[in-house]
């Protein structure tokens, strides 16, 4: 029986569900997308269907969704990939999911459908977690190898120029999953899937990066003949680039005099997010940030300076965070609106996957909380950081409960 690959289409990782199709058609498998597990179901018996999710942990607290699995579980073939299940293989395979794949799936999704197909023992498929354990750890995907999205659907979005991050922050996924080693799609590339946008009628250039300033680097350092490459070439397909706007960032030392000045001669947004995350030095060192504060300071300065309006990331609650942390950090918000920058605000959640996944959130004081309030009020800082904290918060419950990272002894497949 023919094989069919439907992958879960959700708001909250679409593009992610258009890479994933992406790889899983130019693999030469058919595919398609459902919007609820049930949908599925009327493909079972003409196909040996495949279902496949990108997990989030904030999806966990989709009862829903979970229902969903629920009932189709058994009668389908569920395999869950994406940050949730890299982090957490264990409670992932609780939730019925068949198989959670371990990392990047470039190439390790093809190979378990081809398993699959061919009636083979796809639980050997190296980064494939299965009931009886582990299959080994693949080495790094050739993530430029594959279409960013599936054009031939007529579907596009934010194109990933750029994979790894060598900073290891302690609340983020993205080198626990992705790995150090940076990698890059190629400028003829990214120029090729641009200029398909065009002629799908698209003229907004957006892209997927940990630091869009990072580009043709290792990721540690500036390679700014790198970033103007890229950045000239695009500017002469007459399309808006933005560029270290939303759904990317640029790290505080990565912004220099030179750098803005390329920026600003090529890019079309006017808002740039910085990452900062704290304002507290001894913070920054213990989440291994990298930088300090006056580097954040600073790229706020150049920024206003060449007409930008710097939208600056800060996380409150993180482990072991005091109350004077939390008030200096506010302080630093309050300068840096001074200077012209607003404050994005979130609340720690403890991701699977990453050195503070068993920490509990600081709980924020009340003072803290009036000058958040204040500062909100005053139009110098948004967010979502209300309802990260009862995310973050239910989020602990459910670890502690044992559906988030239960207690189980990995074992490799032999």
């Amino acid at each position: 029986m023919k094989l069919l690959y439907l992958h879960l289409l959700r708001k909250d990782v679409k593009y992610s569900a258009y890479s994933v199709i992406s790889i899983v058609e130019s693999s030469g498998f058919k595919a398609g997308f459902v919007k609820d597990p049930l949908e599925a179901l009327r493909y079972a018996g003409k196909y040996k269907v495949v279902l496949g999710a990108t997990l989030l942990t904030p999806m966990l607290l989709d009862e829903g969704l979970l229902e969903g699995l629920r009932k189709v579980s058994g009668r389908l073939f569920l395999v869950a990939g994406g940050p949730h299940a890299t982090g957490d293989p264990w409670g992932t395979l609780a939730l019925g999911f068949d198989a959670a794949v371990h990392g990047e799936g470039e190439e390790t999704l093809p190979e378990l459908l081809r398993a699959l197909e061919e009636g083979d023992d796809w639980r050997r498929v190296k980064g494939v977690y299965s009931d009886e354990g582990f299959a080994g750890p693949r080495g790094l995907a050739r993530f430029e190898e594959f279409p960013p999205w599936p054009y031939w659907r007529g579907l596009a979005g934010p194109m990933e120029i750029t994979r790894g991050c060598p900073f290891a922050c302690a609340y983020c996924q993205a080198s626990f999953m992705f790995k150090a080693l940076v990698r890059h799609r190629p400028v003829e590339d990214v120029l090729r899937y641009a200029r398909i946008m065009k002629d799908l009628g698209l003229r907004d250039l957006r892209f997927i990066t940990p630091n869009a300033l990072s580009y043709g680097g290792d990721g540690t350092k500036l390679r700014l003949e790198a970033v103007e490459e890229l950045l000239s070439k695009l500017k002469g397909l007459n399309m808006r680039i933005f560029f270290g706007s939303f759904p990317s960032e640029v790290r505080p030392e990565f912004v220099t005099e030179e750098s803005i000045r390329v920026l600003k001669r090529y890019v079309s947004n006017r808002r740039l997010v910085i990452g900062a995350q704290s304002a507290s030095e001894a913070v920054l060192k213990r989440v291994r940030r990298g930088h300090g504060w006056e580097e954040v300071v600073r790229a706020v300065e150049l920024s206003v300076e060449h007409g930008f309006v710097p939208e600056v990331d800060f996380i409150l609650g993180l482990p072991g965070e005091t109350e004077e942390e939390m008030m200096e950090t506010l302080e630093g918000m309050k300068y840096l609106a001074e200077l012209g920058a607003r404050a994005h605000l979130h609340y720690f959640m403890p991701l699977p996957g990453t050195p503070l996944a068993f920490s509990d959130p600081t709980p924020l004081p009340p003072r803290v909380r009036r000058e958040v309030a204040k500062l909100v009020g005053e139009g110098k800082g948004w967010g979502q950081w209300l309802k990260q904290e009862e995310v973050a918060w239910r989020i602990v419950e459910l670890r502690r409960k044992g559906v988030i990272l239960p207690k189980r002894a990995s074992k490799v497949v032999a």
